[in-house]
């Protein structure tokens, strides 16, 4: 057997062991998409290793190689771009995965066609909220008294301080607080119940797949082109307001036999992207 044969032959084995014996993927996540997490590693096979944590600390962990990948909602900072690039050779490698977005739900008699988002914002604020000089609590408010429709403003959430409480501050008040008087409940379920029994409740959601009864109220987004409830497409180009990004972060290339390397595939695949639809986020398409 020639050196050379030989030099392959071990080369392969020493592949083939590493990868076979190889560590799970360690991914840090946020709770609310722990669950998405917890599908990819079903339905891919793989062997993955779930730390949930806040954002900044999912990032963090990453930077410092204690996981392999952040799965998280939002856009980086150049602060965070710093500290992913922090080591000789690493920078910041941000693989967009899907889209999280709040939906707004009323009775379906109540006959308001579609909301503007500053007014949408104005709406959720809380009283005491630094970027906001009034706040709207009364649906004349809102149509300025074009419909049959007045009183005031029911506006029902998850449960306070719940991570879906806190996505829906993240994405829609950027900064401020919901308002005090909200009415809350401890599933998106219960909130939907709650609206198709008020005809003055505006509710919040995240996963509008499960709304049945309710309805969804489109919005006007800044460029007020066409008001839209949350797609892959209005969410994508901008059109809807209220969604941010959900990406795959790491600060290093993992080759593609590797589990790593698998495991960032099978999410950006066709299968991983049906698995981001079925839990009630959105697709990259």
């Amino acid at each position: 057997m020639s050196k050379r044969l030989l030099t392959k032959i071990c080369l392969f084995v020493l592949i083939t062991t590493t990868v076979t014996h190889a560590a799970p993927v360690r991914l840090a996540t946020v709770a609310s998409l722990e669950g998405l997490g917890e599908a990819w590693s079903q339905n891919s096979g793989l062997e993955v290793s779930i730390e949930i944590s806040d954002r900044e600390t999912a990032i963090r962990m990453v930077a410092g190689e204690k996981a392999d990948y952040a799965l998280i909602p939002g856009e980086l900072t150049s602060s965070h771009s710093a500290l992913l690039a922090g080591q000789l050779g690493r920078r910041a490698i941000v693989e967009p995965v899907g889209w999280s977005a709040v939906t707004f739900i009323v009775h379906p008699e109540n006959p308001l066609p579609a909301i503007d988002h500053r007014l949408a914002t104005l709406l959720l604020s809380a009283t005491d909220c630094p970027e906001v000089t009034q706040t709207v609590s009364d649906w004349q408010d809102v149509h300025g008294g074009s419909i049959d429709l007045a009183g005031p403003i029911e506006l029902v959430a998850p449960a306070r301080g719940s991570w879906r409480w806190r996505s829906i501050e993240a994405m829609c008040l950027k900064g401020c607080n919901l308002r005090g008087d909200t009415l809350t409940y401890s599933s998106e379920a219960a909130v939907e119940r709650r609206v198709t029994r008020e005809r003055t409740a505006l509710g919040l959601v995240q996963r509008p797949r499960y709304i049945g009864l309710a309805r969804m109220l489109p919005v006007w987004g800044a460029d007020n082109r066409q008001a839209t409830v949350p797609s892959s497409q209005s969410l994508a180009d901008g059109a809807y307001p209220f969604g941010r990004r959900i990406v795959l972060l790491s600060n290093r290339r993992f080759a593609s036999y590797t589990p790593q390397g698998k495991f960032r595939d099978y999410a950006l695949s066709a299968s991983g992207q049906r698995d981001v639809a079925r839990l009630g986020l959105y697709s990259l398409r």
